[in-house]
């Protein structure tokens, strides 16, 4: 599996939710074949099972119950790919998010061993917020992304659970000194205090802040995490995590505010745009 072939944050994204036992959401931007059959390799190259038959096509019709059925003889250490997630009925994401809930659940092993991907050019589709509370992060893949600068990583394996379980401890081990901690509940605080948002932050969003720094740290093959690292874990974790206000709740609409002019000034912003602007105005720890 070559870097021309496959790129790098595609690569991460994955094992840093492998590491986490955590699906990864990931976002696509361009033709879906291109990204299916880039996440295919990985999840080839990183599972010890896997065949074509671990590729669910989701749609609308699909019940939670198909799901189990198409999975339920899989063995526990696989790698499954759900092609448009976002098809799936409100209700059926909400039952996968409940059987990510519960440690002990039937399918729990094999879908945090998943990749779910949705298409976001598709606006009438969309994530339940109930299923992105169990997601650590979502990876956004585009014909414009640079795929060389977030992570360099070390020779890909069969991953097992021997392995996997050395880079969690070596993820627990990571070390972060109090001002760096600081630091991440500044980002955390800053948006839930932004104007834009509505309800702050998933309550996960700390935990899976940390989680993925940790994460980065081990396939960095770096002890301790610095400031690039907290930001780069930033943008592959709170984006997903953030809720965003309609224009109609702008808040300087109390005071006699244009409506017009609310709804033009939220159309310019994203959840991208607001972290990264964020990431720019907080002081970064010396």
């Amino acid at each position: 599996m070559s870097e021309k072939e496959v790129p790098q944050e595609l690569v991460a994204a994955i094992l840093v939710s492998f590491i986490n036992s955590q699906p990864v959401l990931i976002s696509q931007l361009y033709d879906f074949y291109d990204t299916e059959t880039q996440i295919c390799q990985v999840l080839e190259t990183l599972t010890q099972n896997w065949t074509e038959n671990n590729v669910l096509n989701c749609k609308s019709v699909l019940t939670f119950q198909d799901i189990k059925n198409i999975i339920k003889d899989k063995p526990p250490f696989t790698g499954l790919l759900f092609k448009n997630i976002d098809k799936l009925s409100h209700s059926v994401q909400c039952e996968l998010a409940e059987e990510l809930m519960h440690p002990h659940g039937e399918l729990n092993a094999l879908l945090k061993t998943s990749v779910l991907v949705f298409s976001s050019e598709c606006p009438d589709n969309t994530i339940d917020p109930s299923l992105t509370r169990h997601i650590v992060l979502q990876e956004t893949i585009g014909p414009s992304e640079d795929y060389t600068t977030l992570v360099e990583l070390p020779s890909i394996t069969v991953l097992n659970d021997t392995l996997l379980n050395q880079m969690r401890d070596a993820a627990k081990k990571i070390y972060i000194v109090p001002e760096l901690l600081g630091y991440m509940q500044d980002i955390i605080i800053f948006i839930r205090n932004n104007r834009f948002s509505r309800v702050g932050l998933n309550p996960n969003a700390s935990l899976f802040l940390d989680q993925v720094t940790r994460s980065l740290c081990v396939l960095r093959g770096s002890k301790f995490a610095t400031p690039m690292m907290i930001k780069d874990a930033a943008r592959l974790v709170l984006p997903l995590q953030m809720r965003l206000s309609h224009y109609s709740e702008e808040p300087s609409l109390m005071y006699g505010g244009d409506m017009s002019v609310a709804r033009v000034l939220r159309n310019e912003v994203n959840e991208v745009i607001i972290l990264e602007t964020l990431l720019k105005e907080i002081p970064v720890p010396r």
